[in-house]
């Protein structure tokens, strides 16, 4: 058996943000000179979770297995999904970051504008925020008129 995928070592998830699904796939090919049936697909954790498509692969065949991974706490991931076949366990590492979920927020005070000629311009100001712990809030608008 053969796993294709940079997971196998270990697979960086970067940032991700909680209470949100990411989907990872991982090959199996089966190298061998024999059937390969899959047992049970674990993980180290409950935000982890692992299927696959079928329960047997013929000699020359490969199948893909899918990991859903829906973080519901903030901090460090180090977790391991384990392949289990009728040939071997293999572990499957993945690390990264889970982060707060930005809360934006804007003024909602409605704003009224006039102008005198066509072609005029009016300056105004609005107030953006993002009260999440530990996030940024990045805006910006083109120059352009509307």
């Amino acid at each position: 058996m053969k796993l294709t995928s940079t997971a196998v070592h270990a697979l960086d998830l970067d940032t991700i943000v909680k209470n949100s699904v990411t989907i990872d796939s991982i090959l199996v090919e089966n190298l061998g000179c024999d059937s390969l049936y899959f047992n049970a697909l674990t993980t180290s954790s409950t935000f982890f979770t692992a299927t696959n498509a079928t329960s047997q692969m013929w000699v020359g065949d490969s199948a893909w297995i899918q990991v859903t991974i829906n973080p519901t706490a903030t901090g460090t991931i180090n977790d391991t999904v384990y392949v289990s076949t009728s040939d071997t366990v293999w572990p499957v590492c993945y690390t990264g970051y889970v982060a707060e979920a930005p809360a934006a927020w804007v003024n909602t005070t409605p704003l009224t504008l006039s102008t005198q000629n066509c072609g005029d311009s009016v300056n105004f100001t609005f107030n953006l925020g993002n009260t999440a712990a530990n996030t940024n809030l990045n805006w910006s608008h083109p120059q352009t008129q509307f």
